[in-house]
Formats: C-alpha cells, structure tokens, sequence
C-alpha cells in the first residue's frame, strides 16, 4: 500500500523509488511463507530476526511503537486483535527489555525537540565539545575497518577543523523553519523559504539561548543596583556546549536528506543516542527506570510494555515460540 504523502516525503528526501524496484528485498509478511529455501530474501530476512529474538539483549528503539508493530506483522505473526495481547507478546519477545530513546528525549531529558537526526546532530557536537575541551567524559565512535565509511561517521575528522564556509553562504537575513526545527518535518516542504540546515537550526538556537541568558543575568543585576560595563556585556556570551561547538564541525553526511532517512543511518544515529543517554544516566539507571517505555505520539504518558495478569499471549506467538 501506498500513501501519498509518505512518497512526496521521500521524494523530498531524496529516496531513489528506481533503486528499490530494482534492488529492493520481498519479503512475504504474516505467518511464515512455506518456501524453505535458504537462499530466498524472505527466509534471509525472517532469520536474522529470530537470530535477534535469541540474543536476549535489550531492544533500542526511537520513537518505536510502530516500527515494533510493523516488525511484528513483517517477520513474526499476524498481528493480534488486542493491543493487550500484543504487549504481552512483546514481554516475552524482549525479555531483556525494550529503550525508546525518544521517550528518555522527551520525558526525562526534556530536549527542546527529539526527532531522531536533531538528536544525532547535537549530541554529536556536544561529544566534540567534551573532547575539545579536554573532558575525559566523551563518546568517541570509530568504524570497523572493511565497512563502507561513505555514509558513516568518524569523529576523527572533527580534529580538523576548517574555515567556516557554510556560514559564508548564507544570507545574513537567512532564519530557520521552525517547523522543522521541532518536528523534523515541514508541511512546505521543499517549497520553504527557510532552512532545513540542523547546523543552522543549532547555532541559532545556541544565540537564542545566551540572549535569554543574558537578558535575565542583566535584569537580575539592574535589580541588584548594580551596573555593568558595557563593553564587558557585549564580550560575556556564554558557550552553550551542547548546541554550540568551539570550532566548525564538518559535516557527517554527504547528503543530508539521503542520510538522515536511510535505515541503516537511523539504527546508526539511534545507537549513538543511546550510548550518549547511557553515559548522562549509567546504564543502571536506563535499564532499570526507562525501559518498557515508548514514546506516544501526541500523548503524555508513555505506553508501558508490561504483561498484565489478566492477559495472554497470542497463537501465533506461542507457535513461534516453540520453533526457537
């Protein structure tokens, strides 16, 4: 099935329909097809996620109800009837538990916006701020030799810092969609006048940040009686690291619509969420109070994945579980 609205996104964004007609992967979804060959894409696929149900590790999502739904009906079962049943399922499914980073974003961090590539974005900045100010404290990602580093991100190159070319481009009147800036989305799409550019969007939020500090540090002092020397006001903008990096950061994608809405760059990005949440929580403290929580979309209350004693699991999952 197809919607619309979801295509003109990725079209937006980018997204090559040629690409997947020719090189896409079918799979059959619902109950297991009964073709047995080893070699077919939809046995592959059915594989790799019984491989992950066996592991016995937490699941990190973002933002996942539905790609929990999605991934149930795709490679697992038939969707139950009740969303009861379903979360039952799920318990035995993920007994190690299930993180969604968007709910630890938005509930317990309370970023000013949580969709998963503003995220990325900042915490990243904020990671190379840390290690450039000569904090102990930081995440540091490097890629295995033998992966395809195109798309992938190596901190090492934020060492190398160089001229500020972007900002040279922009137009000194240029101001962000503030739309995009707190969804990650605009109904105008590329029709928009204003930026997209996360970078963008982050300084500038970084300057409206120190305003309103400066703004509130100067009416505390004045209601003090005491007066500030105006050069000395001009020249105390206080850095905001997790918005602001001391020195321009190239670019971790060479496309920013093509990466930020590719699978593989959105497991990637929520990988490296996790850990930075990890890191500002421990893992004791992820592990035990946030997980089994996801993030609802215009809701405020998470949906807890907990068993309740009054249900019970489905058909098909007792079936499958039985083949494990």
């Amino acid at each position: 099935m197809m919607s619309p609205r979801s295509l003109q996104f990725l079209s937006d964004s980018g997204f090559d329909f040629n690409k997947q007609i020719r090189r896409g992967i079918p799979y059959t979804p619902g109950r297991d097809p009964t073709s047995v060959n080893s070699n077919d894409p939809n046995a592959i696929l059915r594989s790799i996620f019984f491989h992950i149900l066996t592991r016995n590790v937490p699941i990190i999502v973002h933002n996942g109800f539905l790609d929990l739904i999605y991934i149930y009906y795709s490679f697992y079962a038939e969707l139950p009837e009740k969303l009861s049943t379903f979360i039952a399922d799920l318990t035995e499914m993920f007994p190690a538990g299930i993180v969604d980073t968007k709910y630890i974003a938005d509930y317990v961090t309370r970023e000013k916006s949580s969709f998963l590539a503003y995220l990325f974005r900042k915490y990243e900045r904020e990671q190379v701020d840390h290690k450039n100010a000569g904090d102990k404290n930081y995440l540091l990602i490097r890629i295995q030799k033998g992966c395809d580093n195109s798309q992938w991100t190596n901190m090492d190159v934020y060492e190398k810092t160089h001229t500020d070319v972007i900002s040279t481009k922009r137009p000194l009147e240029q101001r962000y969609c503030e739309q995009y800036a707190m969804h990650g989305f605009c109904s105008q799409r590329m029709r928009c006048g204003n930026s997209h550019d996360l970078d963008f969007i982050l300084d500038e939020q970084a300057k409206e940040v120190n305003s309103k500090r400066k703004r509130r540090k100067g009416s505390k002092n004045q209601s003090e009686g005491i007066r500030q020397d105006e050069e000395s006001s001009n020249n105390s903008i206080e850095h905001v690291s997790a918005s602001m990096p001391p020195t321009v950061i190239p670019s971790t994608k060479p496309d920013q619509y093509y990466n930020y809405h590719s699978a593989h760059f959105d497991a990637y990005m929520t990988g490296f969420i996790f850990a930075r949440q990890l890191m500002k929580y421990t893992s004791a403290t992820v592990m035990n109070e946030y997980k089994n929580k996801l993030y609802l979309i215009s809701k405020n209350i998470p949906l807890l994945v907990e068993k309740s004693q009054f249900s019970k699991t489905s058909i098909g999952h007792q079936e499958k579980q039985k083949s494990l």
